[in-house]
């Protein structure tokens, strides 16, 4: 089997770094990219990264329309954030992301969410459908409360 391809995305070199080697220890290929405007339709067929993390220190419209493109492309998204209030949190997973992470976190919880997510990756049919998908299941999480 080959391994994973990860695409940390985060505007401070610091931070991709430091996902980056947390991952190492890993069977992934890591690749790295500086900022919020990734050219997400450059990505041709066959090199689409296995999982993205987008790391950021806050969640801002730039960030949401990142993780809505990369999902119209089919790829699995993880948001890393060091302060996410819950209405921005309930719009990232409305935009279809995997899973949503508060920072700081350990190696060990990275490489969960990390394997968590590349094994509930599943080709989505459309991003509308996905869409509704999520609505649905949000609103009966709010009728439980």
């Amino acid at each position: 089997m080959k391994p994973r391809k990860i695409l940390i995305i985060d505007y401070q070199e610091d931070w991709r770094r430091r996902i980056a080697e947390m991952l190492q220890t890993s069977d992934y290929v890591i690749e790295t990219f500086g900022g919020y405007n990734y050219p997400v339709d450059q990505i041709k067929p066959g090199q689409e990264p296995d999982l993205v993390i987008l790391s950021c220190s806050h969640i801002t419209g730039a960030e949401l329309r990142l993780v809505e493109q990369m999902l119209t492309k089919n790829l699995t998204v993880v948001v890393l954030s060091t302060s996410i209030p819950w209405a921005k949190m309930r719009r990232v997973f409305l935009a279809g992301a995997e899973d949503v992470t508060d920072k700081p976190y350990t190696q060990k919880h990275l490489i969960n969410i990390v394997e968590t997510a590349l094994q509930n990756a599943k080709p989505v049919d459309s991003y509308e459908a996905m869409q509704r998908e999520v609505m649905d299941q949000w609103t009966s999480v709010q009728d439980a409360f």
